[in-house]
């Protein structure tokens, strides 16, 4: 059996990462009836290694909820993980369709910019940089 330190560097994450992983009902460590120490079980460390190498894949802690029910309740959870990781390319790459056309905006401005000359804010108009920028 290990404690909160002993166990969090087992799996790679904090001390604090652990009780918090407790509070909000992923880890069910038992505690130790003569000091109320929680104790960890090797069992413990693998369901922990499992929540990093998922968040890793970009899962929340909502899904990995999900993966634990589906395990709980005698299911495979790979449907929901399948399913959850193809949405979650979708919403990323579409995420990154939108950053490169910002960015390509930003460049575009920035370079039509370069040489116009500073001006004064007046009652209408707070900076002609960006009020004169065209979409």
């Amino acid at each position: 059996m290990m404690t909160v330190g002993e166990v969090a560097m087992q799996a790679g994450v904090t001390p604090d990462a652990v009780r918090y992983y407790i509070r909000i009902g992923l880890l069910h460590p038992k505690r130790n009836p003569k000091n109320g120490y929680r104790l960890f079980s090797v069992s413990d460390v693998d369901r922990l290694r499992f929540m990093v190498r998922a968040k890793e894949l970009g899962f929340t802690l909502a899904e990995i909820r999900r993966v634990f029910s589906d395990i709980a309740a005698g299911g495979s959870p790979c449907p929901r993980v399948r399913n959850t990781l193809q949405r979650r390319i979708t919403e990323n790459k579409k995420v990154i369709a939108e950053l490169v056309a910002l960015q390509e905006r930003m460049e575009v401005a920035q370079k039509e910019w370069q040489d116009i000359p500073d001006n004064m804010p007046s009652d209408k108009i707070f900076c002609h940089l960006i009020e004169s920028n065209d979409d």
